[in-house]
């Protein structure tokens, strides 16, 4: 890897169109969402409760935020048998 490089899925993907057309990288922008972003569910996938806690580091309370943001779209996902968050078919069959 040289110095300086951008090794990240963003720009990758740019170069390889396979990764671009993948499932795995439509899943990856669908959980690189906001929760804020989704229309259709009243930011349900948002996580309500305060998180405060002076033994936890902001980067850890947005990262446990996120977390379970995602966890809420796969498990209401598969529940529900819908595809509000995972909108392309061949990525839930």
């Amino acid at each position: 890897m040289s110095y300086g490089e951008d090794y990240s899925l963003h720009k990758i993907k740019d170069e390889y169109i396979s990764i671009r057309n993948s499932k795995f990288y439509k899943i990856y922008k669908e959980f690189d969402k906001p929760c804020k972003e989704y229309m259709y569910d009243n930011e349900n996938s948002c996580y309500k409760a305060r998180l405060v806690d002076s033994s936890i580091s902001d980067n850890v309370i947005s990262l446990l935020k996120d977390l379970y943001s995602n966890l809420y779209r796969v498990y209401y996902t598969s529940e529900n048998k819908t595809n509000d968050y995972f909108d392309d078919d061949s990525i839930t069959e």
